[in-house]
């Protein structure tokens, strides 16, 4: 679990600002705008903390150039800085690191972000700091994961472990962030003085897949906040790609082997439309301890049959498993499975 301290925000919009005009001499022409949004434009911290935050930038017809990102308001002891510092054309967003001494006096701040660029007017936006109390008490936040897979079939639920440092007894509130276009979020309970919540992600219809990190908010009235990364792959079923895809099938339908004893071989037959030129990657899915399951090749696969070995050592306990043969393409993280059902038998 990777926790950093924030404080409380919800999901800002990003504003749409439209800039027009530009001229020959001077690509931020008179009708040049440049439009800021500070995500979150609250964070909180402990004194001798660090805190972050987003700063994004809105420039469109007027093809802004180079804007520099700057910080005024703060107190002694207190420095923010900015990476990038500078953001050339086509970039469009800088984190913001908010750093105190020990020396800071605890209490609220009201920072000015300003964004600046030649021929045009600037953009400021506020970032509200608030610098913990010491003594107050704390809590943290844990994931029991630190991947989830979603498919646009089948939302994922991953759960959040919460730990109080008396005196702190409050509610904490989740909140997601950095969730793409048709990924959703749930939280539940949330606002919750319990121990534990549940995040539910789901796939909207016409949701795009593909791997991205999202951060998890833990928000508190008058606490530094807690933050964990999550990475999220989002994988879009054949049924629902709606586009040229591929077919799965393996033979023979089932396998049996002896603990201990010779490995059984299958084959999966990886098919994909004449227009799907993408290539594909191949996991096993179910396997318990001690089977060892091997798909050769099992990445950068163009199609065709592989291979698929079965081992069982001695100590897995006889039985049918159930596994799974999972196949997705690698750009747009098309997906579907096929079943393997392997069948272990105790032997002499």
């Amino acid at each position: 679990m990777f926790a950093t301290r924030f404080f409380r925000t919800s999901l800002v919009a990003l504003a749409a600002l439209v800039a027009v005009g530009c001229d020959d001499d001077d690509n931020n022409g008179p009708g040049s705008e440049v439009g800021l949004e500070v995500v979150p434009a609250e964070i909180s911290m402990s004194p001798d903390g660090i805190g972050r935050s987003t700063a994004v930038l809105t420039r469109k017809v007027g093809d802004v150039d180079e804007v520099t990102i700057s910080a005024t308001g703060m107190p002694a002891g207190m420095t923010v800085t900015f990476v990038p510092e500078l953001l050339p054309d086509g970039s469009f967003s800088a984190r913001i690191n908010v750093a105190t001494a020990a020396t800071v006096t605890p209490g609220a701040y009201d920072l000015t972000i300003r964004a600046e660029a030649t021929g045009v007017e600037p953009a400021t936006h506020p970032l509200a700091v608030t610098v913990a109390a010491p003594g107050a008490g704390a809590f943290t936040i844990r994931s029991d994961a630190t991947s989830v897979v979603v498919l646009s079939d089948a939302p994922a639920t991953t759960n959040f472990t919460i730990s109080r440092t008396a005196p702190f007894t409050g509610a904490v509130t989740f909140t997601a962030l950095g969730l793409p276009p048709g990924l959703t979020a749930t939280f539940t309970p949330n606002g919750t003085t319990g121990t534990t919540t549940a995040m539910r992600l789901e796939m909207q219809p016409g949701a795009e897949g593909g791997l991205r990190t999202i951060e998890v908010r833990a928000t508190a009235l008058g606490m530094p906040d807690e933050v964990s990364r999550i990475s999220v792959v989002q994988y879009v079923t054949v049924d629902d790609a709606g586009t040229a895809t591929f077919t799965l099938a393996v033979a023979p339908a089932a396998l049996t082997v002896t603990r201990g004893g010779a490995e059984a071989v299958a084959t999966l037959n990886v098919t994909p439309d004449a227009a799907f030129t993408e290539t594909f990657d191949v996991r096993v899915l179910r396997a318990p301890l001690g089977m060892r399951v091997t798909v050769t090749p099992d990445d950068d696969v163009v199609g065709g049959a592989l291979q698929v070995t079965v081992e069982a050592d001695p100590d897995v306990v006889p039985g049918t498993y159930n596994l799974g043969l999972a196949v997705n393409s690698t750009q747009s993280f098309v997906y579907d499975e096929v079943a393997l059902p392997v069948t272990v038998l105790a032997g002499p």
